[in-house]
């Protein structure tokens, strides 16, 4: 308890805050709590709501989230009943029925040293998280953040496979564009793990690679494409707990899919916009 205490006046602070968002340097927060830990500057996931350390209880206390985080720079927060105003009502449909949409959550990418194309710095940890919260919650059926995590492996990355009672929604980016969004029942761990990186299985990421002149030209090939793909590709994996049940895995690749077009889902006619 007395360990907790010294987050008081950064929770007080919060409390007292009047903004909707509010942006606090890694020098700010220190101030406030007495010095940060080696982990808050090495790890985004620090930073997350679903942490559970004492800092991140006191900003959920005084009502704010985490929004964008900048390692070793700045961290901003967001009163999470902000995230409400994201939705708006549609026309009424008829007497009785109104639309409830959600707009979708679209904060700055993180940027550093001014440079404003460097995707790959993007959180899109929050973004994916808060597009989860938005759509279930406006559904009527939140889904609770102890159900499901988001991890970025990185890139270069190393695939892991599913836990135990778990399923999962995978993700492979590079150079500013998703390539694939796919899905895993908790029966399909070598397909959460190994699959999207060979050629056996029908369609895989590494044949939709293969198959594009543009990625070849790159001097990608069948005996190379697997070690690439773990080289060059950014991968993000959404772990959900079994009980959270199969429609919710379901809702969360079509969230992602809506969201990011990724390159290799859907035949090139199905793109096409009438």
């Amino acid at each position: 308890m007395a360990k907790e205490k010294k987050y008081v006046a950064f929770q007080r602070y919060l409390e007292n805050c009047t903004l909707n968002e509010v942006t606090l340097s890694f020098d700010d927060i220190s101030g406030m709590i007495g010095g940060l830990p080696s982990s808050a500057y090495k790890y985004r996931a620090f930073w997350y709501d679903s942490n559970g350390n004492p800092l991140t209880k006191s900003w959920l206390n005084a009502g704010y989230t985490s929004k964008n985080v900048i390692l070793g720079e700045q961290v901003t927060f967001m009163k999470r009943e902000q995230i409400q105003s994201h939705k708006k009502v549609l026309p009424i449909m008829n007497e009785s029925d109104a639309i409830t949409q959600v707009e979708p959550i679209k904060p700055d990418p993180i940027v550093k040293n001014g440079d404003s194309g460097r995707w790959s710095d993007r959180d899109y940890l929050f973004e994916f998280r808060k597009s989860i919260e938005s759509v279930t919650a406006v559904i009527g059926k939140p889904l609770d953040s102890s159900k499901y995590t988001i991890i970025d492996r990185g890139s270069p990355h190393k695939p892991v496979g599913l836990p135990r009672s778990k399923m999962g929604v995978y993700v492979f980016w590079y150079d500013g564009q998703f390539l694939k969004i796919g899905k895993a029942g908790p029966n399909s761990s070598a397909r959460f793990l190994s699959q999207h990186y060979g050629l056996k299985a029908p369609s895989t990421l590494a044949k939709s690679i293969l198959n594009d002149a543009n990625m070849t030209a790159l001097g990608i090939n069948e005996a190379n494409v697997s070690e690439w793909i773990k080289s060059n590709c950014r991968r993000i994996d959404v772990i959900i707990d079994v009980s959270a049940g199969i429609f919710t895995l379901e809702l969360i690749e079509g969230i992602l899919h809506y969201a990011y077009e990724p390159k290799y889902e859907g035949f090139h006619s199905q793109r096409l916009i009438l």
